[in-house]
């Protein structure tokens, strides 16, 4: 009974917490989980050769930055996403199929949040500390296929362009510190030229946070 009631109260006290905002320095961290989708194809036949799917993809992210104003804040984002699930694949003699293949990446980028609804007009609304979001950066990624003597060479890596859109809502519980959650989308992709295939992951989470300002 005192679990329950120390609960209700945690949950009651998010939803009443009052409404601070970023006003400088920022620290964030974040975990997530959701569905992955890695594959690779053939740029002159638009087939896909590979392919590994993950309805259990983890994220687990670090923010440091500023708030330049109390509605945008900048940052510089460090991700680790891994994941583990099935793979599909083929060469010119045979098809290849596990449901123990992993795959994880590094994101290493520089991001803004908008907080579009502060101020006084909104400070008793729920779409007060509601934010959107935009990281760019650089992914590096590798994925084992679980696949036994596989062209003598059962795992990869790669290098990409990444970027990551999120939305989602905080809740300041003290002054300084803030709870939230967020979905989000992650996209990765190398797309060399010179490259007869080419790579690319879209990744989709929930995701919850803890941040200091």
């Amino acid at each position: 009974m005192r679990k329950l009631l120390f609960l209700i109260l945690s949950i009651s006290g998010l939803a009443f917490a009052k409404p601070y905002a970023h006003d400088g320095f920022f620290l964030g961290a974040k975990l997530g989980l959701g569905y992955l989708n890695m594959q690779s194809q053939d740029k002159h036949t638009n087939t896909t050769i590979e392919e590994i799917e993950s309805f259990l993809a983890r994220d687990y992210t670090l923010k440091i930055g500023g708030s330049p104003s109390r509605f945008v804040t900048l940052y510089g984002s460090f991700s680790v996403l891994r994941a583990n699930g099935d793979y599909e694949g083929q060469n010119l003699e045979e098809n290849f199929a596990s449901d123990n293949a992993s795959a994880n990446t590094v994101l290493l980028g520089f991001g803004v949040n908008v907080y579009p609804f502060e101020g006084n007009d909104f400070r008793n609304s729920f779409l007060n500390n509601t934010f959107m979001g935009l990281t760019i950066g650089h992914g590096i990624s590798d994925f084992t296929r679980g696949v036994d003597n596989f062209d003598d060479n059962n795992q990869e890596s790669f290098f990409a362009i990444a970027y990551r859109f999120e939305m989602g809502k905080e809740w300041w519980v003290v002054p300084n510190w803030s709870l939230g959650v967020d979905f989000s989308y992650t996209g990765i992709g190398n797309f060399f030229i010179w490259s007869t295939e080419s790579w690319e992951s879209n990744v989709f989470q929930l995701r919850f946070s803890i941040s200091f300002a």
